[in-house]
Order: C-alpha cells, then structure tokens, then sequence
C-alpha cells in the first residue's frame, strides 16, 4: 500500500498535518492550497480504505483523515510484531521434517521460516542455520546426518542444499531400481508340489515289536495306517471322478464364457407414469394418463404400432400442457391417449413438423405462405389446419384506445421522482442495504445515496434538496414517490 500511495504521489498526507486557514482569509493562493489539500487527503484515505478488508472497513471509516486512519492501523498492528516474533520462533523451534514428504521441499519449508526471522531483525549466523537444517532432517536419514556432523569442513547453506538434493536423487534412483524384480527370479523358487525323487516312506514306531500288519487305505502297501500317510492320492481321485460326473473342468467353463453371448430382448421397469421421454424416433406424441390431458377427444377404431412389432388401441386424442422446471409451458397438442404404453413420448420430429411452429417461428405468416415454401423444400412435410386460430394474431388484430400523453416538465425541480430500493441481500462495504433514489422529470438526472435503513431516506432528501437548490438556485416544487 505504502508503494502504491507513493506512485500517486500521496504519501505525504499519511505524515503531515493539513494547513490552517481561518474563515475571513482573503488569500486565493491559501485557500486554493487549503482545497488541494483537502482532495489530496481525501483520496488517500480513500485509497487506504480500499485495500483494507471487508471486516475492518467499517471499524477505520469513521477516521477523517489520512493521518489519522495511517496512525490508528500503525498503533494495531506494530503493537502485535513482539507477538508475531514469538510466533515465528516457536514455529521454527517445532518445526520437525518427516519421511513421507520430499526432503527437498521440507528445506523450502525451513529456509521460508528463516527469512521470516530475518525480516522481523532476529539475525542468524549461516553455521546456525547450516547446523539447524541437519538437525531437523528426517530419521531415515540418520546416518546421513551423522556423516554431516562429522565433517572438519565448514560449508554454506547452498552447499548443504546441493548435498541433500543429490543425496534425495540417489535414494529415489536405488528405491526404483530395488522395486523390480527380474522374471529370471522365478527359476530359484521352489513349486509347492515340486519334489527331487521319490522318498521311501518309513513309518513311525509306536513300540518295540508292535508293527502295523495290515495294507494303507491310500497306497494299497503295508507296515502303515492311512491317517500317517502324508499324501492322500485315494481320496482326492476318488473326490475327482465325482467332480468330473457332476460339474465341468475349469477349462470348459472359460471356453464356455468365451462363446457365450447374452442378448436383452426387452427390459421392463416400474417408472412415474407422469415423466416424459424425448423420442426421436416416434412420429407422434404418446401419453398414457389420462388426467394429464387438458383436452380430450374419445376415439375409437384407431391403432398405434410401435417398434417391437406389437400394436395397442388408441383411446382418444387431445392436448397435454407440460410445466417445465424453467416455469415455462409446452404444449402438447394432437397427443394420442394409449393406456397400454408404459412411457410418456415427446416426438421430436412431430415437433418440427408442425405447422404452428413454424407459423410462429416464421413471424406468424399466413398459411399459403408456408405451403410454398413446403413445396420448395424450405421446409418439412407438414399438415396445415385452416382452422386452427392462432392467439398471437388473434390479439395483433385487435383494436386499442390510444395512450394518454404524458405532459413532461419544462424547468428543472419542478417534478422530482423518488423510490426506495433493497439490495436483495447484498451488502456494500459500509453495510448499506438500501438506495433511494431522486430523479428530475425535466433533466431525467437521477441521484443514488446508499442508506443503512430505510429511516435514512428524510437525510438523504434533506442533502439532495440542499444540494440541488443551491446549484440551480430554484426550488423544488413536487416530489413524487411510489409511482
């Protein structure tokens, strides 16, 4: 803000007093330096008012001065740097870096804080500074630390960043190349079910001249009982032949998925009968209710074929008004009336086709017009309804009673238009939620004043007749409000 005033060469109003001029000077040159100064500091206060937020605008707009408004945010605000001070170092104190983010970007981190205390006057030598980044780094970097502690040779804080950034790129260039895993790996494993040779199985004794004499339920030999045996190939052939008789193989199944292709004939669902589906394909407007139907017209003997190849019964005819989210109306007209329908369908095409719409896209021309310009494809294929009454051109060809003339006034103040206007909710700077507004009937020159509350607008009369009168040296004769 300081920078900005200077360029507008205004700063001298935020130091030095305004000059004193008495009421009978009879100087021109005082008081022409006197209303110079009264502008200049008008426009810095204003200046400064401006770059201030929304919360404070109200708290240093009642200051009359430049001075007065730059003092009063001096006293606030360099009152609160021993605070801030205090701030920064505990911030760099606390201040710890982590593993999960880059080491590099936690160094912009560290280097900000140190500018910060080196802008509030809290000097640090570079050894410091050098010596405090080594000690906040990460503790997976530990012995990297203790070989930076250890070194006789002094070094700056660019060299210390230098040596971590090319630590930092070593240690992502030997964490990438760790993560692969050459395919030749897999020949070292051993398989699960893979085995040198056959072993010789050799049964546990359970005593001095006791043996199991009888054959293993499992292998057919003898000296060993079925529940010591430490393959179970019996019974997992036997399991086997059963899964064969009732199930298929794996690889018969993922030949099977692959040849299989699944096709949807028709999908039937439960839906709001009132919604309303745009088909591009249908020739005509379909409704299934009929409550929705503003006009209506039984008919009989009458079918509609629809795209599956089936037909239903057409019940009656009319006109359908549908109210759009936008509080518009579309209406509908020549819509068919088929209970057995389970969609409500806007054709588009029927849409554009029809001979009103183009009537009144057109600028309502008449009818023969439109057939020749349906003859020299201009336009689609359409049915004209002679007796069709369009109410646009009803209305056009009606007659009206000329308008009263209006007198306006000849001389200025001597008709004042007024209002009093909110601001839907929207608040300006000052808190005004209000305008009322003063408008001469013979200039048409409007004045606008921004009030806090309506109680505000007798004020505000009172300045603009004050001002207005002295300026045209008339008076004001009526003044009309709410009109």
């Amino acid at each position: 803000m300081l920078f900005y005033l200077t360029t507008l060469n205004l700063v001298r109003f935020l130091r030095e007093d305004a000059p004193t001029v008495s009421e009978n000077e009879t100087d021109k040159d005082k008081r022409a330096a006197f209303e110079a100064w009264g502008h200049g500091d008008f426009l810095c206060r204003n200046y400064v008012l401006n770059g201030l937020d929304n919360s404070l605008y109200n708290v240093y707009s009642p200051m009359t001065t430049a001075k007065l408004l730059w003092e009063s945010l001096e006293k606030k605000y360099k009152t609160e740097g021993a605070g801030l001070k205090k701030f920064i170092v505990g911030k760099f104190l606390d201040y710890k870096m982590v593993d999960s983010k880059s080491v590099m970007s936690q160094v912009q981190e560290m280097k900000l804080i140190l500018h910060d205390l080196h802008a509030e006057g809290m000097e640090m030598s570079e050894s410091f500074q050098v010596a405090a980044v080594i000690e906040k780094l990460p503790p997976l970097w530990k012995d990297f630390k203790n070989y930076l502690k250890h070194k006789r040779k002094e070094m700056g804080l660019e060299d210390l960043i230098i040596k971590l950034r090319i630590e930092e790129d070593n240690r992502k260039q030997s964490e990438s190349k760790g993560t692969k895993r050459p395919i030749e790996d897999g020949s070292n494993l051993v398989e699960p079910n893979a085995s040198k040779g056959k072993r010789k199985f050799k049964g546990k004794d359970k005593g001095k001249g006791k043996k199991f004499k009888g054959t293993c339920y499992n292998c057919g030999k003898s000296n060993h009982m079925a529940k010591d045996y430490r393959r179970p190939k019996k019974a997992k052939k036997e399991q086997q032949g059963k899964d064969v008789a009732n199930h298929l193989t794996t690889s018969n199944v993922v030949d099977m998925e692959m040849d299989l292709a699944a096709v949807t004939f028709e999908v039937n669902m439960v839906d709001n009968p009132r919604q309303w589906w745009v088909d591009t394909g249908a020739t005509r407007h379909i409704c299934s209710e009929k409550a929705m139907f503003s006009t209506y017209v039984p008919v009989t003997g009458r079918k509609l074929f629809m795209g599956n190849s089936a037909s239903s019964d057409v019940a009656g005819i009319g006109k359908v008004v549908l109210k759009m989210t936008s509080r518009k109306e579309l209406a509908l007209i020549d819509v068919l009336h088929v209970p057995e329908i389970r969609k409500n369908l806007v054709a588009s095409t029927y849409i554009v086709e029809c001979y009103n719409l183009w009537h009144g896209r057109l600028g309502h021309v008449n009818y023969n017009t439109l057939k020749r310009l349906v003859k020299l494809n201009l336009l689609p294929t359409m049915d004209i309804n002679k007796t069709h009454k369009c109410e646009v051109c009803v209305e056009a060809k009606m007659t009206k009673l000329p308008f009263h003339s209006v007198q306006r006034s000849t001389t200025p103040l001597e008709l004042i238009h007024s209002d009093i206007c909110d601001l839907k909710f929207v608040q300006t700077r000052g808190d005004k939620k209000y305008f009322v507004t003063f408008i001469d009937d013979c200039t048409r020159y409007c004045y606008v004043y921004l009030l806090r509350g309506k109680d505000e607008a007798l004020e505000a009369f009172q300045n603009y007749k004050a001002e207005v009168e002295n300026q045209l040296d008339q008076r004001i004769k009526i003044i009309r409000s709410e009109r």
